[in-house]
């Protein structure tokens, strides 16, 4: 489910909207994070952070080099090697967020940026294995 929020004519905001049975991915703008911002982001890439033979994406380490929000599927096991390739590349600073069950009431999240985000699965309590 995705969380929407329309504008009126004169910037009056509307309550927001659920609607059921779009991507998990877009779930995100239940924690304010949007997905495309024309001062930040140019484009959405979404990869999964583990292919089969648990290696990384390749399209991960191209989505990196761009300038466009990356949504990871499938990234714990490997959020070590991720952040990595991102603080490698000088890009630690680079906002990041963790969010687990987006769109349900057992939810949780973490946000700040990707040179400490291996921190947050502690303090957090998020789930490291599935």
């Amino acid at each position: 489910m995705a969380l929407k929020r329309f504008y009126t004519p004169a910037n009056t905001v509307l309550p927001p909207i659920l609607y059921p049975g779009i991507s998990s991915m877009q779930a995100i703008g239940f924690y304010d994070i949007p997905l495309t911002n024309r001062a930040v982001s140019e484009s959405v890439w979404i990869v999964t952070g583990t292919k089969k033979d648990g290696t990384l994406s390749n399209d991960l380490k191209l989505a990196k080099q761009s300038n466009a929000t990356v949504v990871i599927y499938m990234g714990m096991k490997k959020m070590a090697e991720i952040a990595a390739t991102y603080i490698e590349a000088g890009r630690g600073d680079t906002p990041a967020a963790i969010i687990q069950h987006a769109s349900l009431p057992h939810s949780k999240n973490a946000k700040g940026k990707v040179k400490v985000c291996l921190l947050w699965p502690k303090v957090n309590k998020l789930l490291t294995q599935r």
